[in-house]
């Protein structure tokens, strides 16, 4: 199918234009020379009425080219002056406030244009590309959310045919548009971690265990368990620590061994607190850790291991000071 897509020189035009070849379409692009007023030096502020238009124009033939597809502008500066310059200026005059591109899309850009281009490119289907601009007497918010099809006509005669979706409420999206980037339902549970994270360094443990509370279950990866027990433990939830660290699969990290060592010592659990601090020494013997380990065991009263411990403590306090 023949079809000509009016081309500004921008994105949306010339991305229709690409679309339609891809389509399969026999492409034409088309653009229209309206401005009359005075040359001005530099480019100027994008505008559809502007002394830039010899560069827009040309942006547009660029694409064109690139594509491979014929291009035309049609010089409609007599019919934009008297159909919406003019117009304009009495409205005003009159104490009114015209819209300028209602106008020029009724009498210009869907009706001049295609004139023109019809009789001299003799294409019975046109594809008006880039911005579209509709006004309603009456509001579609009543209307049942459907597809429509929306047809301008000007005295009798068809001149722009497109099809509508219309929303209830206009706001009322189940899902994203299926050519929307989203990511995948799963990564907004990712999202709680990375704020959790974020609470816990400004010291805000709460609102880190909200989030990572929010989080099902089955959805909970071994990072956001982690990051649950940090937030029970500044919390003061010993009893939660152990509950999660002890259920999750895997090796322990030395964060997690400290936390579960830490919980249990304050939950007076000393042969846990013991077990935890013994697995913590395959990371580093360290001074720190045995003075614990001693501890631990004077609680449980084995006199003999707090005894071997706190020796070894105090060997490794002279070696490291």
């Amino acid at each position: 199918m023949k079809i000509l897509v009016g081309m500004s020189g921008g994105v949306d035009s010339s991305v229709a234009a690409l679309l339609l070849q891809l389509q399969g379409h026999d492409v034409t692009g088309i653009s229209m020379r309206i401005y009359s007023g005075t040359p001005a030096a530099g480019k100027q502020a994008n505008a559809c009425y502007s002394p830039d238009e010899d560069y827009d124009i040309e942006c547009a033939r660029s694409v064109a080219e690139s594509l491979g597809i014929a291009f035309y502008d049609f010089d409609l500066k007599d019919a934009y002056r008297s159909n919406v310059i003019d117009y304009v200026a009495r409205e005003y005059c009159g104490g009114k406030t015209p819209n300028p591109c209602v106008r020029c899309n009724q009498r210009v850009k869907f009706s001049a244009l295609l004139d023109k281009a019809g009789l001299e490119i003799a294409a019975p289907v046109v594809q008006a590309a880039g911005e579209r601009l509709f006004q309603f007497e009456h509001s579609l918010k009543d209307i049942a959310d459907n597809t429509y099809t929306l047809v301008l006509r000007d005295n009798g005669r068809t001149i722009a045919s497109q099809t509508v979706f219309v929303m209830p409420d206009y706001v009322s999206i189940t899902r994203p548009f299926a050519f929307e980037r989203s990511d995948p339902e799963s990564a907004r549970f990712a999202y709680q971690a990375i704020l959790a994270e974020q609470y816990l360094n400004l010291g805000r443990p709460l609102d880190a265990q909200a989030r990572l509370e929010s989080v099902p279950q089955p959805a909970r990866t071994p990072a956001m368990l982690s990051l649950l027990a940090q937030a029970c433990y500044s919390n003061r939830e010993y009893a939660r620590v152990l509950e999660i660290l002890e259920g999750k699969a895997g090796g322990k990290t030395f964060a997690e061994l400290t936390l579960l060592a830490n919980a249990a010592i304050e939950l007076t659990l000393y042969d846990k607190a013991a077990g935890y601090l013994e697995q913590l020494r395959q990371y580093g013997d360290t001074a720190a850790v045995n003075h614990l380990l001693a501890a631990a065991w004077t609680a449980l009263g084995n006199a003999g291991k707090a005894r071997t411990y706190h020796e070894r403590a105090l060997e490794l306090d002279k070696i490291n000071p």
